[in-house]
């Protein structure tokens, strides 16, 4: 538990099956977390005001958010391997000057949820902005920058969903690396390379020939209109 902290580094070990939050901080300033591994539990690190943070070369496979929080301002997080029953890094509360690159997001999920025991397969989102999630919040989500991650095995890749008195200014999502690439155009959330698994799998073909059919395919990569 970090509170009202100035100056903390973080460096170096495991952290698992913490009944929780593996690290909780509130108003934290000026902190690194390098080379830590989480295994387990519920959040690996879930922040609620950080100015000048640093995650880096840290490793994630928790049962809940890898990543989570907000009200951060100037915060990095790059070259983690990001793996979640749940999601990888969800912004629930306003940021400003937020850099998420050079990481590795891929499900499915190796730990359940501790309370949803029930919820397993594939990671939910990789990267979910979603400020006020949690309860009413006033604040925008400002000079984002998400680059360089190759995401393989998840719901969804990246979603944005701004409440009452939210908003978003300067979001760049690019370059980035789906799973279909690396298993040859075959379904990313399949194990096997079987033909009907080919993309646009033959399950999504019946779905598009169905004239009642609106939705997602079994990846979430493509969606269906009925108009």
């Amino acid at each position: 538990m970090l509170g009202e902290v100035d100056g903390v580094t973080i460096r170096g070990i495991h952290i698992t099956e913490a009944s929780n939050y593996g690290v909780m901080g509130y108003e934290v300033v000026n902190a690194t977390f390098d080379n830590v591994t989480f295994t387990k539990g519920h959040d690996g690190i879930h922040l609620r005001g950080a100015k000048n943070l640093m995650i880096r070369d840290c490793s994630f496979e928790t049962g809940d958010d890898c990543i989570a929080g907000g009200y951060w301002e100037n915060a990095v997080i790059k070259n983690c391997y990001i793996n979640s029953t749940c999601n990888g890094i969800r912004i629930i509360f306003p940021v400003k000057d937020l850099e998420i690159s050079h990481c590795e997001m891929k499900g499915p999920g190796k730990y359940v949820q501790p309370h949803l025991p029930k919820l397993t397969g594939k990671m939910l989102a990789a990267v979910i902005i979603q400020p006020g999630a949690w309860w009413d919040t006033v604040g925008g989500v400002e000079d984002v920058h998400i680059h360089d991650l190759n995401i393989d095995c998840v719901r969804c890749a990246f979603a944005s969903d701004l409440k009452s008195n939210t908003w978003s200014k300067n979001l760049v999502v690019e370059r980035i690396k789906a799973g279909l690439k690396a298993k040859d155009g075959y379904c990313p959330c399949r194990l096997p390379k079987l033909e009907e698994f080919k993309c646009i799998c033959e399950e999504f073909r019946q779905q598009i020939a169905d004239p009642e059919f609106e939705g997602y395919c079994h990846c979430m990569l493509y969606y269906k209109s009925k108009e």
